[in-house]
């Protein structure tokens, strides 16, 4: 499996506690939530922490019951993370939840985001998501979005392994 973002760049690791390197999603800090998958120890991702990550990964889960990341051989499968935020004094609205509901994704982790004072301004959730099937993701950006299109669609092709983001206008479906 690769790793990228909903825009379908690849991501950067973060070094967590000064111990591990990890994927995550969500932010530190007060009325926010940093979550992480962390990536083994096999990866020595510390001499080329300034890059970004483009090796394959598995999934599997540890003694206690969460996620990592192992290094992969298979050239198949996709992992998402979703870097969004939403508009001035907003958030976002999406339909992940219903989509792994009938088995299109997992959700991996869930981190937050905020605005302003512990996120009295606005938030939203970010996500580390692993695409069992091809689908799309819509989201709505809520809040000020000045100008930008409110909704947005995110498309998962896990036969070429991509992931394209758009504006909800440019789909087009005809029938010739």
């Amino acid at each position: 499996m690769i790793i990228l973002n909903h825009r379908g760049a690849t991501v950067r690791a973060q070094k967590m506690f000064d111990k591990f390197w990890a994927i995550t999603c969500g932010e530190n800090g007060r009325g926010r939530k940093l979550a992480f998958v962390p990536l083994h120890k096999d990866f020595q991702y510390d001499a080329i922490h300034e890059k970004d990550f483009h090796e394959e990964v598995d999934l599997t889960i540890t003694q206690r019951g969460n996620w990592l990341f192992v290094p992969g051989t298979k050239k198949e499968g996709l992992i998402v993370v979703t870097q969004w935020y939403g508009g001035f004094r907003g958030g976002i609205s999406h339909n992940i939840d219903e989509l792994a509901d009938e088995g299109k994704i997992e959700i991996l982790a869930v981190g937050a985001t905020a605005e302003g004072d512990a996120g009295r301004v606005g938030g939203e959730n970010q996500y580390i998501l692993n695409a069992l099937q091809s689908c799309k993701i819509e989201y709505r950006k809520l809040g000020r979005t000045y100008g930008e299109p409110a909704n947005r669609v995110i498309r998962i092709d896990l036969e070429n392994r991509k992931v394209e983001e758009y504006p909800a206008e440019a789909e087009v479906d005809l029938d010739i």
